[in-house]
């Protein structure tokens, strides 16, 4: 279990879909995770399944999920879902040595 008494969050790291995949994320990202690295401390976020991936490589964890059904359907008629992951980044190797239960996202 990964024990701390202070974590900063990410919180709403996002970039418009024109400029998706131009690194503007990824740069954001790497400043936030350079301030807590300097001060040794992990870092906590909630992603959309979509944007896991990008938060994998920068050596996050996925620790658990949400998922809700919104009113109205999906665009191919399904029901409506929001889902997301919760993910950590910590600084010491053995703090991330277990399983990824998101790794099929």
């Amino acid at each position: 279990m990964l024990t701390c008494t202070v974590f900063p969050g990410l919180t709403f790291v996002g970039t418009q879909p024109e400029f998706q995949g131009r690194g503007a994320g990824t740069l954001l990202t790497e400043w936030g995770l350079s301030r807590a690295k300097n001060e040794n401390v992990s870092v906590y976020l909630e992603s959309t399944l979509q944007a896991a991936s990008l938060y994998r490589r920068l050596g996050f964890i996925s620790l658990d999920g949400l998922a809700m059904t919104l009113p109205g359907t999906a665009p191919d008629g399904g029901p409506n879902l929001y889902e997301e992951v919760g993910m950590m980044r910590t600084w010491e190797d053995h703090d991330m040595d277990h399983w990824d239960s998101s790794l099929q996202y």
